[in-house]
């Protein structure tokens, strides 16, 4: 049987049953709220003290994300 593409890539299957799934793990790792969300004051301590306060913020980023794509990519 031909290695399927996931195999190919290194990956391996574990049999359950009579089915092989994929072994998957997510990495162990804290993504950081990134420079846009620094130059706003957004920070992990907000998002612990006030997460209110941190999704009004971090939306509000994503808001003008979306607008400078929109008018700097797709409405040209």
């Amino acid at each position: 049987m031909e290695k399927s593409l996931f195999e190919r890539m290194g990956s391996t299957y574990e049999m359950r049953g009579d089915y092989r799934l994929p072994c998957l793990a997510l990495p162990a790792e804290e993504k950081s709220v990134g420079v846009w969300g620094q130059r706003q004051g957004i920070t992990e301590q907000l998002k612990a003290e006030n997460q209110m306060e941190w999704v009004g913020r971090m939306n509000c980023c994503k808001a003008q994300a979306e607008e400078v794509i929109l008018a700097e990519l797709i409405y040209v």
